[in-house]
């Protein structure tokens, strides 16, 4: 199971919640406490955006506490964010690479084929563009003694 939370969406003035209608709020402490009661209790292997951009010491306390267990991808940081942005890749250590493509080509698909690439996010099959990298990695699949689904193996190191 993978998460994709767009924690961004709930962030404001240093918490997160649902700012506009009122609701409760949480710190980024509350936020990793509770994506490792859901590891420990669903098969949570990877956590895209669990945290907002900004929020580095919150992204240190996440990759201390489930960095070894959960792969954290950071994609609105690293993908999404407007050239110039302060990135440090020594304040967190994000694990996996992440290329957007919004394009209707198959390099994601290409790149996922390369030995322990180990997963693809392509999003659902509603579009056609997304269904151009399915079906290039039933190609690969197909054609390449080399390419294997590896389930959760991919996973094993971080389990």
């Amino acid at each position: 199971m993978a998460l994709d939370v767009a924690s961004i969406e709930l962030y404001e003035n240093g918490t997160y919640g649902s700012h506009k209608s009122g609701g409760p709020t949480r710190s980024a402490a509350d936020l990793v406490a509770l994506y490792g009661q859901w590891a420990k209790q669903y098969p949570i292997v990877s956590i895209e955006d669990g945290l907002a951009d900004d929020d580095w010491d919150g992204w240190q306390l996440l990759t201390k506490e489930m960095g070894e267990r959960v792969r954290l991808v950071r994609d609105d940081l690293f993908v999404t964010t407007q050239p110039g942005s302060p990135v440090s890749s020594t304040n967190m250590s994000p694990t996996p690479f992440l290329s957007k493509s919004t394009k209707e080509d198959t390099t994601i698909a290409d790149l996922a084929g390369v030995p322990d690439a180990g997963q693809i996010k392509t999003d659902s099959v509603c579009r056609g563009v997304r269904m151009v990298k399915y079906n290039q990695r039933l190609r690969i699949r197909k054609n390449s003694e080399r390419a294997s689904y590896s389930g959760m193996k991919a996973f094993a190191t971080r389990r």
